[in-house]
Parts: structure tokens; sequence; C-alpha cells
């Protein structure tokens, strides 16, 4: 396989990396979208569940999050793709509340039962802020696919959609760790996906990713 980075064409320096919110603010209109992006909260539309709560009041819909964000953990993580964590891992905060509320989720005591606390915008900033001091690897654009048993054929339509429509050079980290968790673990009505990935299931998920011409998976994971 060739190289991840492209013979460095995909690659570029952390002294060359400036982030968007820095444009953002140099540009002067950081406050102007912070403004915005609180309006909306007023009868909230941030995702397609479309609750229309007013999170400045502090209700909350389907993802369970009001005004403040809820933060489980912030820490630097090791355990990430080896685009993002490089040599002191990747800056990574784990947020309480989601808005999927999928059966089989591994954290669904972060995601669904809104673990973590609640923090101020101040407060995260420092979070975001201390993590940044420490170094960690600045990574680009991802996607990670979680193949799912006897749905292979909605990885493949997943697969080529990001090769024509995105980039065949988007970088895709097949995960096969699907297991049993939450709901499907425990209720009869999820009993299709009460079991783990086949080895052959996820061999044929990554000879698709190959067919359709995606050449930078994930190298933890070798076909």
């Amino acid at each position: 396989m060739k190289a991840l980075d492209g013979g460095g064409r995909l690659l570029r320096p952390r002294r060359d990396f400036v982030p968007a919110y820095l444009k953002t603010y140099e540009l002067g209109e950081l406050t102007e979208r912070v403004v915005a992006a609180q309006d909306l909260l007023r009868s909230c539309q941030a995702c397609p569940r479309d609750c229309q709560v007013n999170r400045r009041e502090n209700k909350t819909g389907v993802c369970k999050t009001g005004r403040w964000a809820r933060v489980s953990s912030a820490f630097a993580h090791f355990g990430e793709e080896d685009c993002l964590r490089g040599w002191k891992g990747s800056g990574t905060i784990f947020f309480g509340g989601c808005n999927l509320g999928c059966v089989f989720c591994q954290n669904f005591e972060i995601s669904q039962l809104s673990g973590g606390r609640e923090v101020d915008a101040s407060q995260l900033a420092a979070a975001m802020l201390r993590l940044d001091e420490d170094g960690p690897a600045v990574g680009g654009v991802l996607a990670r696919h979680l193949v799912m048993p006897g749905l292979i054929g909605e990885t493949q339509s997943i697969l080529q959609w990001l090769a024509s429509d995105v980039s065949p050079d988007t970088y895709v980290n097949l995960m096969d760790q699907y297991h049993p968790a939450h709901k499907a673990a425990t209720e009869a009505q999820f009993s299709e996906i009460n079991h783990h990935l086949s080895g052959p299931e996820f061999r044929q998920a990554v000879e698709h990713a190959s067919a359709v011409g995606l050449w930078r998976l994930d190298a933890r994971r070798p076909p």
C-alpha cells in the first residue's frame, strides 16, 4: 500500500497550521459568530432532530444538553489513529449527551445518561488551552466507520460516497471493534445485532474500500 501521507503531498508542518478559530478572530468575525450561535439555542435546530427547545433557559431535547456543555473527560488520548495522536497524543474531550441514541452505544453512560459535569465557556476554553499547551498532534480530516454485523451493504454505500463525493484521498478508519452493548445486549428486539462482527465481513469491507479507490486506510488494522 502507498504511504498514507501521499509521499508528503498530504502533510502540513505544525508550524504552518493555523486553527480556523484564530483566522476568524483575526478577521473580526468571532464575536459575531458567537452571538449567532447563542441565538440558535433559543429554539434549537442545531441538528436534524429539530427539537426547538430553548437551551438558553437550560431546556433539553434529545441530546440532553442544555445551556452548557457537559464534559466527561479531557486528556491526551494515545488510542486514536496514527495521524491524530503523533508522539504526544491527541487532545481529546469527551462530551456528555448525544443526539444519535444508538441502541448499541459502548459509551452509553456518557452519551445517553449525560455523564460528566457542566462547564461554562471559560472552563471549556481553559481545558482546550491546557491540552494545546501540552503539544498534542495536529491532525486533518478523517472518517471513522464502525462496520456493523449483517449490514455490509450499508458499509459499501458509505465507502462509495466517501470515495466519490468527498475524496479518494480521505483517511478512513474501518472499525472492527463492534460488540453488543447497551440495549443491543439486553433487549430481544435487537437480537439481529446481538453478536460480534465476523472476520469475513470485515475483510469484505476492507476489500470494498480498496475497490472504490480509498487507499488511506488506518494502518493499525491492515487487511
